[in-house]
């Protein structure tokens, strides 16, 4: 049991202000899932650190449609293995 964490970054274009001739912006997120064994994952992208997302991964959303939940939403979802592969 545990959590997978891939760090993304990208660059992008900033308005040209001041005396700045080409500004960039270094964008850094991450995006959190985690498989159960019951055929459930929970899935996250945020740019939040490991120490702020980990416990909100530890529960399970509930409710008739628990597609979200959370401060900027955890993702519910179902997976399953094709065995003939």
């Amino acid at each position: 049991d545990g959590i997978y964490v891939s760090r993304n970054t990208y660059i992008k274009t900033g308005i040209v202000e001041w005396k700045i001739k080409n500004p960039v912006h270094v964008v850094l997120y991450y995006r959190y899932i985690r498989f159960l064994p019951d055929g459930q994952f929970l899935y996250k992208t945020t740019p939040a650190p490991v120490s702020k997302v980990a416990r909100r991964m530890r529960t399970i959303p509930t409710g008739e449609t628990p597609l979200c939940y959370g401060e900027d939403g955890v993702v519910l979802g179902r997976y399953h293995f094709h065995h003939d592969l």
